[in-house]
């Protein structure tokens, strides 16, 4: 019987010799025909407003999507959650419910709770005392925000294919040329528009 080993990007048991499961060969595979992934994040609008204001520059997650970069780019849709915020003007108001903008992301920092989460700190808007009770002595990923652009009417969640918001955050499809027709074209939620 031979000694099994771990994927490199999702950890799985995979036979000795290999260094990736099936699934994450299949991604890779897939990042060479579409170079962007389409990504869709929960956001609270109090850091939807930060974000698309550019002082926010780290969404800082649980998790990340590492298994895909490095590629072209990742594309984010965020989610803008209905929760209730103080608006910048001091204003109480509900989160729109919609997709209301996008950004990219190229790096993920990763953030460890042995050092107080100090390399993904600045740029998240946060305090460290706030990164360390949502860290709960486990990593922090930072996904470096760019090029975040808010659109002038928020998108429905179900353009995307989805009946609900994702908890945190979810793959939705990729981005890129089809080849064979020179066409661009953009696939979300398994549907080609």
């Amino acid at each position: 019987m031979s000694r099994a080993e771990t994927c490199v990007c999702c950890g799985a048991i995979i036979p000795e010799g290999s260094q990736v499961c099936f699934n994450c060969r299949f991604a890779v595979e897939k990042i060479s025909q579409y170079p962007t992934i389409a990504i869709i994040a929960s956001i609270k609008p109090v850091w939807c407003e930060k974000i698309f204001s550019g002082e926010k520059t780290l969404e800082i997650r649980k998790s990340a999507p590492i298994k895909y970069l490095p590629c072209e780019k990742i594309v984010v849709f965020v989610y803008e959650t209905k929760a209730l915020y103080k608006g910048s003007g001091g204003c109480l108001f509900n989160g729109a419910g919609k997709i209301t903008g996008k950004f990219e992301i190229r790096t993920v920092i990763k953030g460890s709770w042995t050092d107080d989460y100090n390399s993904i700190l600045r740029g998240s808007c946060l305090k460290q005392e706030e990164l360390i009770k949502y860290g709960r002595e486990k990593d922090l990923f930072g996904w470096k925000i760019e090029n975040p652009v808010l659109f002038k009417k928020p998108i429905e969640l179900s353009a995307f294919g989805l009946s609900r918001p994702p908890q945190s955050w979810c793959y939705n499809g990729y981005f890129g040329t089809d080849l064979a027709n020179g066409k661009d074209f953009t696939a979300i939620g398994g549907k080609t528009i």
